[in-house]
């Protein structure tokens, strides 16, 4: 059983991410899911990893990169109009 997040949430949860995801690249991606795993407390990192289909690590290192005030995103050189 998964603590933290209410039944009746996850469906709008399930909703954000299957919205959300397709439009972010591999950094804010793992970025967005850590920060709605962190949302949904205790169990939140399995949650998110089931409803996303991104993997408990990946999810995990998106908590570390947004716990770290120090990490470093690269942004491409390419401009898009």
């Amino acid at each position: 059983m998964l603590l933290g997040m209410n039944r009746k949430d996850r469906p709008a949860l399930q909703t954000r991410i299957e919205a959300v995801l397709p439009t972010l690249n591999e950094y804010q991606r793992r970025r967005y899911l850590a920060a709605e795993a962190k949302a949904a407390g205790p169990g939140g990192i399995s949650l998110v990893s089931r409803l996303s289909g991104v993997t408990y690590p990946t999810i995990a290192t998106g908590i570390k990169e947004l716990n770290n005030p120090n990490t470093v995103y690269w942004v491409s050189d390419l401009i898009l109009r």
